[in-house]
């Protein structure tokens, strides 16, 4: 067994843009197991712990939790996953704010067998000049698949939620709604100082093949009232 103190920057794996970290990592020759204790992370301007283990030997497996104390900022949490996001669009580089989370890493070593739990609650969120007071979000990635199982934002009265995945072979599906969502809740709207008053609703579904989604979006506006 060998056991000692470590310390890295810019590390990286499976083309994940990971951390600085420092820490007490030890291999165990016996049943091929490296253990990772308390590594104290730095990405960015966001500290976390992370805690596991790899087993190398036949199981070729790992086990991975990580805590990210409230203070943490989301666009260093997403920068994480830049190389392996690259081909998505949708997936929210720009993101700004406030946060604390939990991820756990586990499974097969290998991207293909690999999975990612993740939870993250944040406020102050900024994206494309919307501004959100509060967020919450749960998702992940489960061997090939990119998904967010649960998103919740509030603006400053109405709140949007959904959820979207993406698999390996660019299948999409999504579900976004609305609720109690105003004309003053969206921020490129609230700037043109328009005396404009009304409610949004609407929901947003889609499921298949990149090139061939099936997808349906009522968008309705009531109650409006323009003010002289």
């Amino acid at each position: 067994k060998i056991d000692s103190g470590a310390a890295m920057k810019g590390f990286r794996y499976l083309n994940l843009d990971c951390v600085d970290f420092r820490g007490r990592v030890t291999w165990d020759d016996g049943p091929s197991r490296l253990l990772f204790q308390n590594l104290d992370c730095v990405r960015g301007r966001t500290r976390y712990r992370l805690d596991g283990a790899m087993d190398l030997g036949e199981s070729e497996s790992m086990d991975f939790g990580g805590e990210v104390p409230a203070g943490g900022n989301v666009a260093d949490f997403v920068g994480i996953f830049d190389s392996l996001t690259k081909p998505y669009w949708w997936f929210p580089r720009g993101v700004t704010g406030p946060m604390s989370g939990r991820m756990r890493v586990h499974g097969g070593i290998s991207l293909s067998e690999m999975k990612v739990d993740a939870s993250v609650e944040g406020t102050r969120w900024e994206y494309l000049g919307e501004r959100f007071s509060k967020v919450s979000i749960r998702g992940g990635y489960d061997r090939g698949r990119y998904f967010v199982s649960d998103f919740d934002g509030t603006k400053r009265i109405g709140r949007v939620h959904g959820s979207i995945s993406v698999d390996s072979k660019s299948n999409y599906e999504w579900k976004v709604s609305t609720e109690n969502l105003s004309l003053s809740d969206l921020d490129h709207v609230a700037s043109l100082d328009i005396p404009l008053r009304g409610s949004l609703s609407g929901t947003s579904w889609g499921k298949g093949p990149e090139g061939s989604v099936e997808s349906k979006t009522d968008l309705r506006l009531t109650d409006l009232v323009l003010r002289g």
